[in-house]
């Protein structure tokens, strides 16, 4: 089972996720803040991580670059109300990918399933 991390302070948006990546066959951790996820990262590794770009504590983009630091690096998906403002120089090669709220959950899922295939690590056998 491929592990995901999905990071919002919305506590409804949370569950709706974990409920619908759960049903898809990941399994899930969530945080609702950034500190938190970050201190998580440190001792543990995920497939993929979803986060919210514009958190209370930490950006979503200092998440991002914590998951790029890891060996290997963990692909970084953001959603945010906030797309359109972002200027893409922020983002080019952090997050992996960037999506708008509401994100269309086939979408979403397109999305980490292509990512955690073409991470080296995630392609072996479970």
């Amino acid at each position: 089972m491929k592990r995901i991390l999905v990071i919002d302070d919305d506590e409804d948006f949370l569950r709706v996720l974990k409920f619908g990546l759960t049903k898809e066959g990941f399994d899930v951790f969530q945080c609702n803040s950034g500190k938190a996820a970050l201190s998580l990262l440190k001792s543990d590794n995920f497939a993929v991580i979803v986060s919210d770009y514009r958190l209370s504590d930490v950006s979503g983009l200092t998440i991002a670059r914590a998951a790029r630091k890891k060996s290997p690096p963990i692909p970084t998906i953001l959603v945010t109300a906030y797309a359109g403002s972002l200027s893409s120089n922020l983002w080019e090669n952090l997050p992996d990918r960037i999506y708008s709220k509401p994100i269309d959950f086939d979408t979403l899922i397109d999305a980490i399933e292509d990512l955690i295939s073409k991470t080296p690590l995630n392609n072996t056998k479970e």
